[in-house]
């Protein structure tokens, strides 16, 4: 059975909730943004959010950025600038094991294989 979507949209406690939800050392998908394009991804994510994956989307994008832009990276670096970036996955050791760039489907599950096999 799948876990739900977890939504983070509070400015003032956003980067607190993403810290509890990071330290339960799931396997993280996390989409950046609410346009309809990407809670559609977002709750595609969901779906595919079985056992200890989990599927996070965030707003505002700004205040958790910098956040993320502090954990290691396993295939280089997040951008600066977070426009472009729909997701990320994340290995239950706070690794970034996927940055993407698009909000094709079938990329959620091998994200989230990429972060399980980290």
């Amino acid at each position: 059975m799948a876990n739900p979507l977890i939504i983070l949209s509070d400015p003032t406690t956003v980067i607190s909730d993403f810290n509890a939800i990071l330290n339960q050392q799931h396997s993280l998908f996390v989409v950046l943004g609410d346009s309809n394009a990407l809670t559609n991804y977002a709750n595609e994510a969901a779906d595919a959010a079985e056992a200890f994956r989990r599927a996070v989307q965030v707003t505002p994008v700004s205040t958790l950025y910098p956040r993320l832009k502090n954990l290691p990276a396993e295939n280089g670096a997040l951008p600066d600038n977070p426009a472009g970036v729909t997701a990320v996955s994340i290995a239950p050791d706070k690794t970034i094991c996927d940055i993407l760039t698009d909000v094709d489907p079938s990329n959620i599950v091998p994200a989230f294989v990429l972060a399980e096999t980290h």
